[in-house]
């Protein structure tokens, strides 16, 4: 797994290299931009609500790339399930509540459109100025929980070491910046069960997953002739 983890990001540095020794496009201080972004979005699914904070930073060069940092904060509850051994059945029990952090470090590769099918098909269902692009992506996440006040059990503290890597579609329309790709996730969790003694277990797992996320352009900041600039007259929100 780790050899596989290895050559997920061999693989998307030399994308980024590559996308970034692209010769359309000089580095030049006219064509760089940037953008303050976020959101604060409470949701509920099922047996699950939280509320998720969301807060980054995105500046742009050589006209049609960009670097950007965000950073997460999801702070949710669910119901712990139980087993009534009267009944004989699982019955809802306590919440357990988690908090959830990551950091994301990003390239993207914004494409233009013009003259192509796919643009045609947009304009249809989105505005005028839509951005479309590519996105790999590094993630680090710490997850921890605890159960609600008063209840007893035997595990004192969970908690989960995320690692991941993935590769991002998505476009930038309206306030809106929606994207959706797969990634590889290595995880690593600490579990201190209290059994006589103070016990701690520790194990790893890993998989590929699938992510769809949902952001805000807050501010745009206009500087010279960056596809983001332009973005950002058209949808007149800017400084």
């Amino acid at each position: 797994m780790q050899k596989l983890s290895t050559s997920i990001l061999a693989i998307l540095f030399s994308f980024t290299v590559a996308a970034q020794n692209s010769t359309e496009f000089q580095l030049k201080a006219s064509n760089s931009s940037w953008v303050i972004k976020g959101k604060v979005l409470p949701w509920t699914a099922f047996i699950c609500s939280g509320v998720n904070y969301t807060v980054g930073i995105e500046y742009g060069f050589n006209k049609m790339n960009s670097i950007g940092v965000d950073f997460v904060y999801n702070d949710y509850s669910f119901t712990h399930e139980v087993y009534d051994s009267l009944a004989h059945q699982e019955k809802p029990g306590p919440r357990k509540f988690s908090v959830n952090r990551g950091y994301f470090l990003n390239y993207r590769r914004y494409m233009s459109m013009e003259g192509t099918w796919v643009k045609k098909k947009l304009d249809k269902v989105l505005p005028s100025g839509t951005l479309t692009y590519i996105s790999p992506f590094l993630r680090y996440g710490k997850n921890d929980y605890h159960y609600q006040e008063g209840y007893t059990t035997s595990q004192i503290k969970y908690d989960e070491w995320q690692y991941s890597s993935g590769i991002l579609v998505g476009l930038v329309t309206g306030y809106f910046d929606i994207n959706a790709g797969p990634f590889y996730k290595q995880t690593y969790i600490q579990d201190v069960q209290m059994n006589q003694t103070s016990v701690t277990y520790s194990r790893e797992k890993s998989g590929f997953g699938f992510r769809v996320g949902v952001n805000l352009y807050l501010i745009v900041k206009k500087k010279g002739n960056h596809c983001l600039s332009k973005y950002a007259e058209v949808q007149r929100k800017c400084i």
